[in-house]
């Protein structure tokens, strides 16, 4: 698929990391090294945490977000689905997503982040 003219590499990108819940080790460490080199970059970090799992935060505590990190709830299949995160990404001129985290998750917003216009990618840690 290709992408509108707009979206390019001329654009900033963001981590995403979506519900990790589970205390796989391996994917822990993997994951917590794309976040420090997301923080290194200076590259927005959005956690996504699933909404029916409550108040509480939902991702194990290495993953802990902090300032500037931002924290959404996903409503959906997807972590656009049921909330206006597509709208803020485009406000502060996102348009690159690095998605990773929770695979069935990360592949239904790859997808999702694609059809609504975004140049998006999966990197999942159980892929290395």
């Amino acid at each position: 698929m290709s992408l509108p003219a707009e979206h390019n590499s001329s654009l900033k990108c963001a981590l995403v990391v979506i519900d990790r819940s589970r205390d796989d080790a391996f994917a822990v460490r993997r994951i917590c090294a794309q976040v420090d080199k997301a923080r290194r970059d200076k590259t927005q970090i959005v956690f996504v945490r699933e909404a029916a799992k409550g108040d509480g935060w939902g991702l194990i505590d290495a993953l802990a977000p902090r300032f500037p990190d931002w924290v959404v709830t996903r409503h959906g299949a997807d972590i656009f689905t049921g909330g206006n995160l597509a709208a803020q990404l485009r406000a502060v001129g996102i348009g690159r997503l690095a998605l990773t985290g929770d695979e069935p998750c990360a592949a239904a917003s790859l997808q999702a982040a694609r059809q609504l216009g975004f140049d998006a990618a999966v990197e999942l840690p159980e892929m290395a």
